[in-house]
């Protein structure tokens, strides 16, 4: 009798497995079974084990892909965050340098850019935070049309 109340159609089948598979009463659908049937208890503990085991790594796929994506999404945004600081601070730092220069040419010599690096705490704070000193001193020989 209780077979066919657990296992009497497929949808009952179903419902049944589904209940075995939560652990929710599933010793109550195997207990009478076993003592009418002992071998179904190996039936019982090997489908309770695989659906455990199957269920446990379902849930922990979707938390790995969960965090991998906010991950990603996190490294976009800072990447972005990124690009736009040094932006806003590049405009600052090429308005700050053409404020340095002293002989009023509107070309910047490389001891007028060591001098402003020197003088200005906001253009060495700037120029560090970028690159340093050493390789602005290299872009700006790179870039030198005239060689002063």
């Amino acid at each position: 009798p209780d077979v066919e109340n657990h296992f009497g159609t497929v949808g009952k089948s179903m419902l049944t497995l589904i209940q075995i598979m939560t652990l929710d009463s599933w010793s109550g659908i195997a207990r009478p079974m076993f003592f009418q049937q002992p071998a179904v208890i190996f039936y019982f503990i090997m489908f309770i084990g695989l659906c455990s085991i199957v269920l446990l790594n379902l849930v922990t796929s979707i938390i790995v892909q969960t965090s991998k994506d906010g991950a990603s999404s996190d490294r976009e945004e800072e990447t972005k965050w990124r690009k736009k600081d040094l932006l806003v601070k590049w405009e600052k730092l090429q308005q700050l340098i053409e404020a340095s220069d002293e002989n009023e040419d509107a070309k910047l010599s490389k001891g007028e850019l060591v001098l402003a690096y020197d003088r200005n705490d906001e253009v060495k704070d700037i120029v560090d935070e970028i690159c340093g000193l050493q390789d602005m001193l290299r872009l700006f020989d790179l870039m030198d049309r005239d060689g002063d």
